[in-house]
Order: C-alpha cells, then structure tokens, then sequence
C-alpha cells in the first residue's frame, strides 16, 4: 500500500514537473530562437567543414537545466534534414551523468565523438546508460557534437547544450589522427569542435538565445536546487 501510494504521488508530480517545464519553454519560444542558431550551426559547418547539413540526414535538439536537481531537460523539438518530429518530446529530463550531454554540461566544454557506436557495452561504459536502458537502444552507429552554452556568470553551470546527432561515421567531420586526451580529458576532435562553436557563439542569433536562457535560469531558478542529489 505504502509504495504504491508513493508511486502514483511521484508519478503525479513527475508529470507536474515536465509540464511546467512545457508550458514555460513554449512562452519563452526556445523554438524559434533555436532555429535561428541551427541555421548558423549550418553555415558553419558548410563554410568551414563543407559538410551540407541540409542535405544531411541528422537532428538537433537544446538541453537546457532543470531546477529539480541534477537533470537536463529537453527544451524544443527536433530540427535536422529528413527528420520527422513531435513537441512530445519536449519536457523530457535526462541526468546530468547521461550521455554526450551530460559530458559535455560537466566539463562545460563542446565535444565531438565521430565514430560513437551503440552497442550495449559501449553505451553502458561510455555514455552513463544501465544494462536495461542500453537493451532499449538499436544497435548502430553515427556521430555526436555538443556544444556548451556558457552562462552569462563567471563560474556557474552552463545555460544550455546544444545536441546534435548524425547517423552515420564522421557525419560532422572526419578526423585524420585521433590523438590523446589532454590533461582536461579533452581530445582533438573536442578542440576543433570547440573553436568551430566559437565562431557561431559570437552571432546575434546565439546572443539572443542566451539572453533569453538567463532570464528563464533567473525566473525557474535553476541554480536553486530542488533535491541535493549527492549522497541521497
């Protein structure tokens, strides 16, 4: 009896919570101030990598924090060419120790994996997933970038990642020589994708879509934390 109570409180609440994260994202309209940036994200990678993501089949999403605790939420719809999308998925919240994007918020560093692989090992020891999470996922392979949204405050978490998924091998470029970490467990391939965000961080479009961020940090208080994950 005990638990199942507690199951159908937490069920509401979680429901309540991605809601909320819904109704305030659609308001701020993320959506389009993130089709702005993509079509920046485009330009770059077609001025500076001659990769043609418009005729590319692959999809982007924002991520940005949750005030809840240490999770990511997924804060607009799919863009990519060839890709079909939902607003179901927005609302969405990840753990900050997921994936690409939860490497990425904690290094508050861009990153490029181009050759990620979905077997179930490499997704257990790699990206954070558990034996069940990692059975759900086809087997495949393609490419990831991330790239950091840094906050407007010295020394704070970052506003948002930007995720984007190729679906196949060096979809976002190809790497001659895949080197070594350096001593922040950054590797080439992270440094190039760096300096090419570098480039579109400075646009207008990007700007406004960080301003905008920092109001909704100010107004849900992300940096106010809900539940203190560590130890509970």
């Amino acid at each position: 009896a005990y638990r199942s109570a507690i199951s159908g409180r937490y069920s509401e609440l979680d429901k309540e919570i991605s809601q909320a994260y819904r109704e305030r994202l659609a308001k701020a309209d993320l959506d389009g101030l993130f089709a702005a940036v993509k079509e920046q994200i485009d330009n770059i990678f077609k001025s500076e990598r001659s990769i043609d993501l418009r005729q590319s089949k692959h999809r982007a999403t924002l991520y940005v924090p949750g005030f809840l605790g240490d999770e990511l939420i997924q804060a607009t719809t799919y863009f990519g060419h060839q890709y079909s999308t939902s607003s179901s998925t927005v609302g969405r919240r990840f753990s900050v120790r997921y994936g690409i994007i939860g490497m990425c918020w904690r290094l508050r560093h861009c990153l490029y994996n181009n050759r990620v692989s979905n077997t179930k090992r490499d997704l257990i020891r790699q990206w954070g997933f558990t034996h069940d999470e990692s059975a759900s996922i086809g087997v495949g392979q393609g490419a990831l970038v991330a790239f950091v949204i840094r906050s407007t405050i010295a020394d704070r978490d970052p506003l948002g990642v930007i995720y984007l998924e190729g679906y196949k091998y060096d979809a976002f470029g190809s790497v001659t020589a895949a080197g070594n970490a350096d001593a922040n467990g950054l590797f080439p391939t992270d440094l190039a994708i760096e300096e090419l965000w570098s480039n579109v961080s400075q646009t207008k479009a990007v700007k406004s879509l960080t301003d905008k961020l920092a109001e909704l940090r100010a107004a849900l208080r992300w940096d106010d934390k809900l539940v203190d994950t560590p130890g509970r």
